[in-house]
């Protein structure tokens, strides 16, 4: 996660405008958290359910890994929008930017 954090963020940066950039930031804040706790709960409760009924947590891991995995590959693939976009042109010395 921590090799990935970065990345996300400085895409997310890049793609919104410099007024929505608070925004922006802040719910991916905020995914980030309720990602980590929704997962961690949901993980948790199948593998009570596992040990539970077979005396095993193997299976709820295992579930919890495919529901991980799966959730993963779903936002791979609906990140396939968002491409580098191409370096910025050099201007000139002293040259203003146009809005």
């Amino acid at each position: 996660m921590g090799l990935a954090y970065s990345p996300l963020a400085l895409m997310v940066l890049r793609e919104s405008s410099i007024d929505n950039q608070g925004a922006a930031t802040s719910a991916l804040s905020l995914t980030d958290s309720l990602g980590t706790a929704i997962g961690t709960g949901l993980t948790g409760a199948l593998v009570a359910a596992s040990l539970r009924s077979t005396g095993e947590p193997v299976s709820g891991l295992a579930v919890g890994f495919v529901v991980g995995s799966a959730i993963g590959l779903g936002g791979l693939a609906l990140t396939g929008r968002l491409r580098p976009r191409p370096p910025p042109t050099a201007r000139p010395a002293g040259a203003t930017p146009v809005p």
